[in-house]
């Protein structure tokens, strides 16, 4: 569910909103999931606050230092062609 709430701070508009669909980014520190994003107005950045992959740490970032992902699946990137990539090789005993 969204959650959206908006207050005010001596004059300052304040709007945070819960995603429903986390986005994939990239950012300074790495691969990351977005789930919050506060917005304080017109003069100020967007904040968005990521969860790291690799070390499920939090951090907020600008809207600027952040980069979507590719999702082939609406139209942002390629899809890779699975048929040109080779399976890995079984370290295993071979069946006959």
């Amino acid at each position: 569910m969204a959650i959206t709430s908006f207050r005010r701070f001596d004059k300052i508009s304040l709007m945070i909103h819960e995603l429903r669909q986390p986005w994939s980014v990239t950012t300074p520190k790495g691969k990351a999931t977005v789930y919050l994003v506060m917005d304080y107005g017109f003069e100020t950045d967007t904040l968005f606050l990521c969860v790291l992959r690799e070390t499920n740490q939090f951090f907020w970032f600008r809207s600027f230092e952040c980069q979507m992902e590719d999702n082939c699946s609406i139209g942002r990137g390629q899809w890779e062609d699975v048929a040109a990539v080779e399976p890995p090789q079984s370290k295993s005993a071979k069946l006959p």
